[in-house]
């Protein structure tokens, strides 16, 4: 998805593709000019498209019964050679930073995250 994706539709082996928005944001914004999104969308009118990555990472609502995944990083029991390093990568994924990076693909943190 990746790759090859993009590939086969700029190379006019494929006429469209599915991406993740995120991917989608990214390939758009690294090859300016030859793909655009089409909205599979409840708040889109169907067929509406945009060529711009940063309208498209302003996201969509997912069409009826569907629903946007969410992703869970806790710490086990399981030993390590570095609890600190452990430590640390929790606090960067809890992060405002983090939180700002996601935006800028379109990705969200679930509704009522809490702040770190």
């Amino acid at each position: 998805m990746h790759q090859s994706i993009p590939h086969v539709i700029a190379t006019g082996q494929a006429d469209a593709g599915l991406f993740f928005l995120g991917l989608a944001v990214g390939v758009m914004r690294n090859n300016p000019g030859v793909f655009e999104a089409i909205y599979l969308s409840q708040d889109h009118p169907m067929g509406t498209k945009t060529a711009d990555p940063e309208v498209l990472k302003a996201g969509q609502t997912p069409l009826a019964g569907n629903q946007a995944v969410t992703m869970l990083a806790t710490k086990t029991t399981t030993a390590s050679t570095s609890p600190a390093a452990v430590d640390a990568f929790i606090d960067a994924l809890k992060s405002p930073e983090l939180t700002e990076i996601l935006a800028e693909t379109g990705l969200k943190r679930p509704d009522g995250f809490p702040s770190p």
